[in-house]
């Protein structure tokens, strides 16, 4: 993943003048959530080998996961029911190279980018620097689509990638699951503006757990 981090940090870097750094991992199976909808442009999407067909929406209204009781919610994914726009990150073991503990960002006094190039990009900063980075690659490169997804060296399927505070991590096993991806992509655009996103993950990286979420809708 060496050449995704300096494809993540570059990016990071062009957004944000002279914030620098970043972090990076991948990774035990999370319960399947009900997916939200995918837009009408993206119902006729192949989910894939790697998509349960229990998770894959419908093209319809989206199904609102936080509507009722957000406390019943597995964690992480509970931490995204704060507001609209959430980046959340908890990193738990020994004392090494991660960040350790708990990191939530809102919409308020942070600084997003949140795109497909074709992989999703999601770079979160703030005034006093990067947060980290979260991407989504699939093996031919197209837009992932709603499913849960295990991690781990025997991984063909789609991927991710996460980059905390300038420091990465070796991913042991994991998994994430994208509940929602929609997005704009007009026909002369080399790139998709993502419009509503909600995932989560949880990674073994070494030995500390990598868990969190992201939440944003334009």
């Amino acid at each position: 993943m060496p050449k995704h981090r300096a494809l993540a940090q570059a990016l990071l870097i062009a957004f944000l003048g002279p914030a620098t750094a970043m972090f990076a991992c991948r990774g035990p199976d999370l319960p399947e959530y009900s997916a939200l909808g995918r837009s009408p442009d993206d119902a006729s999407t192949d989910p894939g080998p790697d998509v349960s067909s229990d998770v894959v929406a419908e093209a319809s209204a989206p199904v609102d996961v936080f509507a009722g009781d957000s406390q019943a919610l597995a964690y992480p994914l509970s931490r995204c029911a704060v507001g609209k726009d959430v980046f959340y990150l908890d990193v738990q073991g020994p004392s090494g190279p991660l960040q350790l503990g708990e990191i939530m960002e809102t919409d308020v006094g942070a600084h997003w980018f949140v795109a497909l190039q074709p992989e999703l990009n999601i770079m979160l900063a703030t005034e006093t620097g990067p947060v980290g980075s979260v991407q989504v690659w699939t093996p031919d490169s197209s837009p992932a689509v709603p499913g849960t997804y295990t991690q781990g060296p025997s991984n063909k399927g789609p991927s991710i990638d996460v980059v905390v505070v300038d420091e990465g991590c070796h991913l042991s096993s994991g998994s994430f699951t994208l509940l929602d991806l929609r997005y704009d992509w007009p026909d002369s655009s080399v790139s998709g503006d993502v419009t509503s996103l909600l995932l989560s993950f949880d990674l073994v990286c070494g030995a500390d757990t990598l868990r969190g979420c992201v939440r944003y809708a334009q």
